[in-house]
């Protein structure tokens, strides 16, 4: 799926430069040049190494030709205008003689437009660039399939839009690190939750014995019965029953009286 805010390409490609990846693509471009008598310095981070300000792939020198090579290896999606203007800065910032943008894909017509406008930028296209390396291109995957099958084309880096992974293709690194990132905050958060827990507890377990301390400290507040004076008692049930039968036998018995009253 193209990348938002990136146009789809109007044709698209399925042979053998596409079946490789953006690491053997640069390889594979760094190899035809040296064919050509250039003196190439591979700066991407296909060759192990950091580049020119995160822009340029390879530094091509022969003669006074000094040319800056960026390779986006897209076959999914149009390379827009603002890779152009990149190379062209960078062409520009290190006196270089020429600047290049290769791609295996298409370019839309407004990076067309902003080359056209700068006599040292060139393009190169995938027509172009199976001209420059599809033998070789073909050649690579022949030899893979001795050992294996070959892997599809659809599933392989040059279909999605970041040079699968590249520097130019940033969406890949802040996806790694974003999950970096979350890794260790959950085992930040496993390693919290026992104490976190912990704390709780005592914290509940300090609340109840406050209120307990409370209630001892009111009851210990009551006034106990001054001294002489006993106190009050309630009788109980069965003395207050007793009390009213040895009442009753003690009245004096009442004359009988008669109807002649």
């Amino acid at each position: 799926m193209p990348r938002k805010g990136l146009k789809p390409v109007r044709h698209r490609w399925d042979d053998a430069l596409t079946r490789l990846d953006w690491r053997e693509f640069e390889h594979l471009l760094a190899a035809h040049f040296a064919e050509q008598g250039y003196a190439v310095q591979h700066l991407g981070t296909a060759a192990g190494g950091p580049d020119i300000d995160s822009r340029i792939d390879l530094r091509l020198r022969r003669g006074n030709e000094h040319v800056l090579v960026q390779v986006k290896h897209w076959n999914a999606c149009q390379v827009p205008h603002n890779p152009v203007h990149e190379v062209i800065g960078m062409v520009s910032t290190h006196g270089a003689s020429h600047g290049m943008l290769v791609t295996s894909g298409e370019f839309t017509r407004a990076a067309r437009r902003a080359a056209a406008r700068h006599p040292r930028m060139l393009l190169v296209d995938g027509p172009m660039v199976r001209q420059m390396v599809g033998a070789q291109a073909q050649a690579i995957v022949q030899h893979r399939a001795i050992g294996g099958p070959v892997p599809d084309g659809s599933r392989t880096s040059g279909h999605d839009c970041d040079d699968g992974g590249s520097r130019h293709g940033r969406p890949l690194v802040r996806r790694t690190v974003g999950m970096a990132v979350a890794a260790l905050f959950g085992v930040m958060l496993l390693l919290l939750m026992p104490r976190v827990i912990a704390s709780i507890l005592n914290g509940t377990l300090a609340s109840r014995q406050r209120v307990s301390d409370g209630i001892h400290a009111g009851l210990s507040r009551v006034d106990p019965p001054v001294s002489g004076q006993p106190s009050m008692r309630l009788p109980t049930g069965s003395r207050m029953g007793a009390d009213a039968r040895r009442d009753r036998q003690d009245a004096p018995a009442l004359p009988a009286r008669t109807l002649h009253d």
